[in-house]
């Protein structure tokens, strides 16, 4: 798509450029500026994390590169600019747009190369250097000395080994970055401790690192650091490579057993014959010791290089990708993986061989991912996504009819997504996916776009054969998982070292202790707490853990059915006595855990590991006093209650992981707001330390003792982390009475507890107006019934007039009693 502004051509200005114009990130203006200078090309060669996330590189550096500052083009570098024009980074101009507008008019100089070179003295600073700036990817690689390994000791233990991974900075959404997450989280399950070093860091800083990569990959308790000075002193038992510009860094790290090299994919492949192709080969020839994705590789680096090696399979998520009901398409289907800016996926072969099949006239539709931007003029339907989330691309698989994905170098992760749908896929011909892929599990089609075509053509046209390879494909990808791998690798590395002459030498195991309670107030729970329970007495952890029930005299049974279990410590609490505050008290006092958890009875862990992601998150900040994760609403609850629960939580991704008064206030935020957030906890999911609980206890209130423990700690000078991997299922569709009640129950407590008002008196009806409006739109564009809507109508009026009667003193429940603030 192409249009005219003024006398420029915008190209590709499709609706997500558009969005960034209406959003104010760019005018539309800086955006034809931007893209007629910007070179993709060396964005992605400079920057290989968006090499492998699913992103436009000139869309990455709208709205990322350029607050990263990075650099657009060869011949500009925007951190020398600002460094060097003081007056351009005062007045926060875009030092790109100020150069191509007004630096180049004025003599200003846009890199290091167009600065006078003096080569009279040798002592030129290696910042200073032309071809620092020139090959940004390439000089610094020479600055690290090879060492030979020199480690500190010749012993290490088996169940907790020291490992060390040295990786590329990371965007969102990177498989290969995904990949190493998801093995190093196993590591950590498995007794081992993790140290992240990361080369060439855009992130500001380390912890904002970490935050993006639990955010966006996988929740780890690992040490994230930049690689720096620190690094000469780096020690530990191994130490990874995971690209071939990461092998320069881990070669100079000699106080490590052993070097070893996490090989993804044969990366002198990604480049023409080039400065960069012969590099990465030669990181095969500096005998590291070789952990690949995938026998192939393995063998490759095995028997071409003389590597040692140990391989490990891929595995896709069986509990997003999965086959459902599948409907029948009037119009066949076909989705195909389409990321064009990575060649080695052979985009252009693929849509050829559509274009030929729709002049031969048959009638299909193509669902694409991966590809940014779209293209026009294309000759058969077609629908262009932008990025998916994992369980998005889950529900387009079990739409589809076959799937086409190609991988000219080592194989990749999305065919066996697709396989685990029941979904038939055509793979491209060549040797690594034939040393991959059994007989019958795939179609092989190639190398050119008219035998593609044919391939294509046949297996649409052969119900039977795609039923076929739908069931030997599932067969096929039900053996792998990544716990497999991750153990395979582990053994690997352990055989490794012993081969070298290291000796395991374990720990005296301490008793098995109890690192965690799990304490659960009751009071007639029903069938929905035995659900409950059976997911506290069925989670997957590493350590041993303690559920304790504290029941209020229930009548209907719950009592009697906990008592049948005998791993679980049960307490009876006459029902007068109990108190929010002083009961999860004593829930406290009888926790023989390091770790306190609590959870409502009717709330149920969404995951096996729900207890493991609440502690893991809290070993990772050793101030942190507590962690408290999301709530999801339950399979029947109403479109609106699910809509808003999902709001509410998904808005602290928002913020930093871990909060406290230190944190700078987001921007948009007023205090009142802020304060809010930071002392945000509920005790339906939340896990606190024993030691912190020691010197803070919860108050001894009737109501909200969650909210004030979680302004306790912030005040003491404490962290709080949000556990976003640790949800449970849990909501309430309170009838309008009931909404009334609890609403001005909640206007009362924050006004009383916190001297805050939850609504302005005077914008109440303006409130009410403008919640009504959006929800009929909501309701509307959602086809929900008429009574749907006036059912939420009816809630919003409750909830806001509840809140006003609860601000009222003479009508205030708390003020009543003021002895309440006296307690503590």
């Amino acid at each position: 798509m192409s249009k005219m502004t003024g006398d420029k051509e915008v190209k590709n200005i499709d609706s997500k450029f558009n969005e960034l114009v209406e959003e104010g990130i760019c005018s539309q203006e800086e955006f034809i500026i931007i893209q007629e200078n910007f070179d993709p090309d060396f964005y992605l060669h400079v920057y290989p994390d968006i090499q492998e996330a699913e992103i436009d590189p000139l869309y990455h550096y709208l709205l990322f590169g350029r607050k990263e500052k990075r650099n657009p083009t060869s011949w500009f570098n925007a951190e020398y600019y600002l460094q060097k024009y003081q007056d351009i980074a005062d007045s926060g101009t875009d030092p790109f747009i100020h150069y191509l507008i007004a630096g180049k008019l004025e003599g200003r100089i846009s890199h290091i190369d167009q600065e006078p070179i003096i080569s009279e003295s040798n002592n030129v600073s290696v910042e200073s250097t032309l071809s620092a700036h020139l090959f940004p990817d390439l000089k610094d690689l020479f600055d690290y000395e090879w060492k030979d390994d020199s480690p500190k000791s010749n012993v290490f233990n088996a169940k907790n080994l020291n490992i060390h991974f040295v990786i590329p900075d990371f965007g969102i959404g990177g498989g290969g970055h995904m990949n190493i997450f998801r093995m190093l989280a196993f590591f950590e399950y498995y007794g081992h401790d993790i140290t992240i070093w990361i080369f060439r860091p855009h992130h500001k800083t380390p912890q904002e690192a970490y935050d993006n990569l639990i955010k966006h990959y996988n929740l780890l308790r690992a040490e994230v650091r930049f690689i720096d000075d620190s690094f000469r002193d780096a020690e530990g038992d191994v130490i990874f490579a995971t690209s071939w510009n990461t092998v320069w860094p881990v070669g100079s790290a000699s106080l490590f057993k052993r070097k070893f090299y996490f090989i993804q994919d044969y990366e002198t492949t990604f480049y023409p014959t080039s400065s960069r192709s012969i590099l990465a080969e030669t990181t095969y020839h500096k005998g590291l010791d070789s952990v690949c994705a995938s026998s192939w590789l393995g063998s490759l680096m095995e028997n071409k290089y003389g590597n040692w090696s140990c391989s490990f399979d891929l595995a896709a998520d069986r509990n997003i990708f999965y086959p459902k009901p599948k409907r029948i398409n009037k119009i066949p289907r076909i989705v195909f993986y389409a990321r064009m800016h990575t060649e080695r996926r052979a985009v252009e072969l693929g849509l050829i061989a559509l274009e030929l099949l729709a002049q031969d006239g048959a009638q299909f539709h193509v669902d694409c991912f991966g590809m940014d931007p779209k293209i026009d003029n294309i000759s058969f339907s077609c629908t262009f996504y932008e990025t998916r989330t994992p369980e998005e691309l889950s529900e387009i698989y079990n739409k589809s009819d076959i799937g086409i994905v190609f991988s000219l170098t080592n194989y990749s992760l999305v065919p066996q997504e697709m396989m685990a749908c029941g979904l038939p896929i055509i793979e491209f011909d060549c040797e690594s996916t034939r040393a991959i892929y059994p007989e019958n599990t795939v179609t092989f089609a190639g190398p050119t776009p008219d035998l593609i075509k044919d391939k294509i053509k046949s297996l649409l046209n052969s119900p039977e054969r795609q039923q076929m390879q739908s069931k030997a494909a599932l067969d096929w990808v039900e053996q792998f998982s990544w716990e497999g791998a991750a153990r395979r690798v582990e053994s690997g590395i352990i055989a490794r070292l012993k081969e070298l002459g290291y000796t395991d030498r374990p720990q005296k195991l301490k008793k098995d202790s109890v690192k965690v309670s799990i304490v659960v107030p009751t009071y007639n729970g029903g069938e929905l707490f035995k659900t409950v329970l059976n997911y506290l007495l069925s989670q997957e952890t590493p350590w041993a853990y303690e559920v304790i029930v504290l029941d209020s005299e229930s009548s209907d049974g719950t009592a009697e059915y906990v008592k049948e279990f005998d791993n679980i410590r049960f307490y009876n609490i006459p029902k007068a006595e109990f108190n929010h505050g002083a009961t999860r008290n004593k829930g406290a006092k009888l926790a023989n855990g390091e770790f306190v958890a609590f959870i409502t009875q009717d709330a149920i862990p969404g995951t096996k590991k729900w207890l493991y992601n609440l502690v893991t998150i809290l070993e990772h900040y050793p101030n942190a006093a507590g962690s408290f994760g999301r709530h999801i609403a339950h399979d029947d609850a109403t479109f609106f209650t699910k809509q808003e629960m999902k709001s509410h939580f998904e808005g602290f991704r928002d913020f930093p992981s871990a909060v406290s008064l230190q944190t700078e206030v987001p921007n948009g935020l007023n205090e009142k707001t802020w304060r809010g957030i930071l002392r945000f906890y509920s005790d339906n999911n939340s896990c606190f330390r024993k030691s912190v609980w020691k010197k803070i206890p919860y108050r001894d209130v009737q109501y909200g003792e969650d909210q004030i423990w979680g302004d306790d700690v912030i005040n003491a000078g404490y962290e709080k982390v949000y556990a976003y991997d640790a949800p449970v299922k849990h909501s309430h569709d309170y009838q309008p009475d009931d909404l009334f009640e609890r609403s001005k129950i909640d206007g009362d407590y924050f006004k009383f507890f916190f001297n805050e008002d939850v609504v302005n008196k005077d914008e109440v009806e303006h409130i009410i107006t403008t919640f009504n409006a959006r929800d009929v739109q909501i309701g509307l564009d959602n086809n929900l019934s008429q009574d749907e809507i006036d059912y939420r109508i009816s809630c919003n009026e409750a909830k806001f007039r509840g809140y006003l009667a609860g601000i009222d003193k003479e009508l205030s429940m708390f003020s009543k009693n003021s002895d309440e603030k006296s307690k503590y």
